[in-house]
């Protein structure tokens, strides 16, 4: 009997970096690999109060071993402070990484073939290498450009959306809505809606299963900020776009979903660089009257389906990986 690959996996503390790679170790564990998959202590915590009752979809038996280790960072630390983070990742966790390598061949009898680590890890290439290991850099983003991960919140935060515009905006469609506002752990970025806002239309909420609602029929356009991920879910799901990008690739993808896709439409900004309610509406109008936009993105849901299967595109090029894994 063969003994699986086993790739030890390293994302970016951050939540558009940690899905991909989780959905990339799945990917994995279908073609029979074992995944050591390692995030921070704080980030650890977060994936699996996330998981709730699916925590044992990758613990206990599963391919899937979940590893946490700290960042350095005291318990008070700002851990939206991307460089402070990244600083002192680098610092503190290559040689835990190398430790863990070691730990689980001597006490597991388990071997490290790979390790695969996110852009913003990189140095777990230098860990692989040192060992004797192979080594892959894994980016979360548009081969064209490498972007860091933005929230709603964030943008409300820093002026760039005014909250209350997009909540008027949105009421003032009359369409049924699901407005997710994601929290920072501190809770200091709640957002307060103006008075007139009655949301008798819609839901707001902190989280929500992105890849599912949008693949609800009900779903009729994705009002996203274009980050790689949400433009990938978006693009699978045939959903046309409301593009609001804010920052780094989100410009650049907000671009290739309007003027090149062309399944999307984006926000003008108003004499005070800020998007209106009436924009929102007049917007939201259009594109759900424009048949032309609905058509091709479920034309090109279906060539995005067809890349994924097996004998697609896609699928040859993790074939190929996976058979390079093995070697």
């Amino acid at each position: 009997m063969s003994v699986p690959t086993t790739v030890l996996v390293l994302p970016s503390p951050a939540q558009g970096h940690v899905n991909p790679m989780m959905i990339f170790s799945q990917k994995l564990v279908e073609y029979g690999c074992n995944v050591i998959f390692v995030n921070t202590e704080f980030i650890h915590n977060k994936v699996v109060s996330s998981m709730g009752n699916q925590e044992s979809g990758v613990t206990g038996g599963s391919p899937i071993k979940l590893v946490s280790m700290p960042d350095g960072l005291g318990p008070d630390a700002d851990r939206n402070n991307f460089l402070e983070v990244s600083y002192s990742i680098l610092k503190n966790m290559p040689a835990m990484v190398e430790k863990l390598i070691e730990d689980v061949r001597l006490k597991d009898g388990v071997t490290v073939s790979c390790v695969v680590a996110d852009f913003f890890m990189a140095w777990g290439l230098e860990t692989a290498s040192k060992i004797g290991i192979k080594g892959v850099l894994f980016c979360p983003a548009p081969a064209s450009l490498l972007a860091l991960h933005c929230s709603i919140p964030r943008l409300i935060d820093d002026g760039i959306i005014d909250s209350n515009e997009l909540a008027l905006g949105l009421e003032l469609t009359n369409r049924p809505f699901l407005w997710v506002v994601r929290q920072d752990s501190d809770c200091n970025n709640k957002v307060s809606l103006p008075n007139e806002f009655k949301g008798n239309q819609g839901k707001i909420v902190k989280w929500a299963p992105q890849q599912k609602v949008l693949s609800h029929p009900a779903i009729a356009c994705f009002v996203s900020h274009c980050g790689w991920n949400s433009t990938i879910e978006g693009l699978s799901n045939g959903v046309p776009f409301l593009c609001w990008p804010y920052f780094s690739d989100q410009f650049l993808n907000k671009t290739y979903i309007c003027n090149e896709l062309k399944v999307g439409l984006g926000f003008d900004s108003n004499e005070n660089g800020l998007i209106s309610r009436e924009e929102i509406k007049v917007k939201v109008d259009k594109l759900l009257s424009d048949e032309n936009i609905r058509s091709k993105a479920q034309v090109l849901k279906e060539k995005l389906l067809k890349d994924i299967k097996v004998g697609g595109r896609s699928s040859e090029n993790l074939n190929k990986f996976i058979n390079w894994l093995k070697e």
